[in-house]
């Protein structure tokens, strides 16, 4: 076919001629300029909890390890510690980093700058910070504080920057681990300093914050400047017919049925008498509920006297039921002895040195803040076998899972043997839990007690409701005409 033109090509006409043109001009994107940012690195606060006994009079303490995976540069850090500790002049804390560097956190607080030093204590309920922001010099812990006091509780002074008191270290502060890789075993080590004052680790952590190195932001490939302008001719197809919808269907007129009521007789109403109610006489639930005391008092060592919590007790009734709960911290549980006397002064001894005479030296579990414990008749176990088959290392309720216990007095003096000796008893009034310590070398403390007391009124018996009179209908009267004479 080359060499003979071609024939024309026919253009049809449609009826609507629209000729829209498109023109679409693409700008080329910019290319942005690379930005060196410092991107934050895997660092996230991370704790380890573990009960740790710090050993009495011993320089070379107790370590706790801290496996940290974080990865970057640190740039700042803090360590929180939860404690518990009697005397913390007594107490030294330090922290090892995963290249065996040392920052030594307090050393003895007051000495020795004076005699004795602080006679404060730390407790499992109010942690302690370590940073180098912190409100006051560690040196300073517990400054104005008594035997009876917590540091953080009575003071609010939560934080503290970090003190080595003169010891050798690697770093002052923690300014000196800035830039360093985080990744690695840290460890918070403490040791007790003098004889009679024992403590506990119960939670570290550390707060980290650190950066990788700078990443430079990559460029984008530009994209190419478009210069084509596409011109689209729509012509669309001639319509063959016109269609106007036309609604032929004309609605039908909706019948609304109406319903017609229609009586034709009326009611009567005959009134019933209402029946007299026979008086039932039934116990009313009486105002008694768990009572708790939140007071930290320290267990002290080898007295038999021991050191007694008050907790007054407003409910009124006639004990039904009775059970208490405990937050308690104890080494070495067969040195105590715990007790309970109600607003008359009657007894009931809850434990009695568990373990003994049945074994030489009794249990040697823990008990801690963490891991309250409750006493009730129907206890998973008697009080006598607290702590069986557990280590020095281990606690009560936290390693074995018994964490309620039936009272026994184990011969000692008691005016109950059990706790429904007070059932029937008016409960209001001032209640003790005491506890004594009855060997050297071990203490503890108590935190918060709880009385949970159910109780009755004694039976009230229902007022008999007025009967209401019954009403009868009067017959119609026949009108008889009288006729006079």
């Amino acid at each position: 076919m080359c060499g003979y033109p071609l024939p024309p090509t026919a253009t049809p006409t449609a009826t609507r001629t629209n000729t829209p043109t498109a023109t679409a001009t693409p700008t080329a994107t910019r290319t942005p300029t690379p930005t060196a940012t410092p991107l934050p690195g895997a660092c996230v606060p991370t704790s380890a909890t573990t009960y740790a006994r710090i050993p009495d009079n011993t320089p070379g303490g107790v370590c706790v390890s801290i496996p940290y995976l974080g990865a970057g540069a640190i740039t700042s850090m803090s360590v929180r510690t939860a404690l518990s500790h009697t005397y913390i002049s007594d107490l030294k804390l330090w922290l090892i980093t995963p290249l065996s560097q040392t920052l030594i956190l307090m050393n003895r607080p007051g000495i020795p700058a004076t005699q004795y030093g602080s006679s404060a204590n730390l407790i499992q309920a109010f942690p302690v910070t370590f940073a180098d922001a912190g409100q006051a010099s560690a040196e300073g812990m517990g400054t104005g504080l008594t035997a009876a006091q917590n540091v953080c509780q009575q003071n609010g002074i939560c934080s503290h920057s970090p003190n080595a008191g003169g010891d050798p270290q690697t770093f002052a502060n923690f300014a000196g681990l800035v830039g360093q890789m985080p990744y690695g075993t840290w460890k918070l080590c403490a040791s007790d300093n003098y004889q009679n004052e024992f403590g506990a680790i119960f939670d570290v952590a550390l707060d980290i914050a650190c950066v990788t190195p700078p990443t430079s932001t990559p460029s984008p490939t530009p994209t190419a400047a478009q210069t084509d302008t596409p011109t689209v001719t729509g012509t669309p197809p001639t319509p063959t017919g016109t269609s106007i919808p036309t609604d032929t269907a004309t609605p039908s007129p909706t019948t609304t049925p109406t319903a017609t009521a229609s009586s034709t007789s009326t009611p009567s109403a005959t009134p019933t008498a209402t029946p007299t109610l026979t008086p039932t006489p039934t116990p009313t639930h009486a105002a008694c509920q768990s009572t708790s005391v939140t007071a930290y008092t320290r267990i002290p060592d080898n007295n038999a006297t021991g050191v007694c919590v008050t907790i007054p007790y407003i409910g009124n009734g006639a004990i039904t039921t009775i059970s208490l709960g405990a937050v308690l911290s104890h080494t070495y549980i067969s040195d105590l002895k715990l007790w309970l006397v109600n607003t008359a002064s009657q007894l009931l001894v809850l434990m009695m040195r568990p373990g003994q005479p049945a074994t030489q030296y009794g249990s040697s579990a823990n008990l801690v803040q963490t891991h309250p414990i409750t006493f009730a008749d129907t206890g998973q176990a008697s009080a006598e076998a607290m702590g069986s088959g557990l280590t020095a290392a281990q606690n009560v309720c936290q390693q074995n899972g018994v964490c309620s216990f039936v009272p026994n007095p184990d011969g000692e003096t008691s005016t109950f043997s059990r706790l429904g000796g007070f059932v029937g008893q008016n409960p209001a009034g001032t209640w003790l839990l005491c506890a004594a310590d009855r060997y050297v070398n071990d203490v503890g403390a108590v935190f918060v007690v709880t009385l949970n007391i159910a109780c009755a009124e004694p039976p009230t018996a229902t007022p008999t409701p007025t009967p209401t009179p019954t009403s009868s209908p009067m017959p119609a009267r026949a009108w008889i005409p009288i006729v006079m004479r």
